[in-house]
């Protein structure tokens, strides 16, 4: 399930602990030293708007402009890169409607792109229907096309599928079905100060 995540500002937290055992009976006394890291709450929050709103997950329908349930703890890691996903057209057949899906997106075919006279034109004609959201860019190369959105936490969880009224399958996602991937910054561990 997708949802957004917000990033708070990371503050130094310090914490006591004992650098090595001890025994008071024996007059070894624990050394009490302090380590301090540094984290951030990253809470998930409310997705406003979008049209497509049903996602099949684990056999449940899910509403992802519901609110966010936790706060993630750790600390946001790399610089900012777009996750993508890449969609090949591999059958140019649209007599029945095959619809994609990238994050709270639709797009079918007939209504939101022209079919073209091959799958090349096809892929031109869905990067330019995509590449006009918000944020979002994509581009064809043949019969790929690259979509990228923008970076950020969430870009790995942006959902990405194709739905098919008849029996002809149109593309294939890649790197998998369900998700984008490669997006950053991504939540890594605390740091630990010196």
């Amino acid at each position: 399930m997708s949802r957004l995540i917000t990033a708070q500002r990371t503050p130094n937290i310090l914490v006591s602990n004992i650098e090595g055992a001890g025994d008071p009976s024996l007059g070894l006394n624990p050394v009490k030293v302090r380590t301090g890291f540094a984290r951030q709450n990253l809470p998930e929050v409310s997705r406003i708007g979008g049209v497509y709103t049903r996602i099949f997950e684990y056999g449940r329908n899910f509403d992802r402009r519901s609110p966010g349930t936790h706060t993630l703890l750790g600390k946001l890691t790399g610089s900012y890169v777009r996750a993508s996903v890449d969609i090949t057209v591999i059958d140019n057949d649209f007599s029945d409607a095959a619809t994609l899906f990238i994050g709270d997106y639709s797009f079918t075919s007939g209504v939101d792109f022209v079919v073209g006279g091959g799958v090349n034109a096809t892929a031109t004609a869905i990067a330019a229907a995509i590449d006009g959201i918000n944020g979002y860019a994509a581009s064809a190369v043949g019969p790929v096309v690259t979509v990228t959105v923008p970076p950020g936490p969430n870009g790995d969880n942006t959902f990405a599928d194709a739905e098919y009224v008849g029996t002809v399958r149109n593309y294939t996602l890649a790197p998998n079905t369900w998700y984008l991937s490669g997006g950053q910054p991504y939540i890594g561990p605390p740091d630990i100060l010196p």
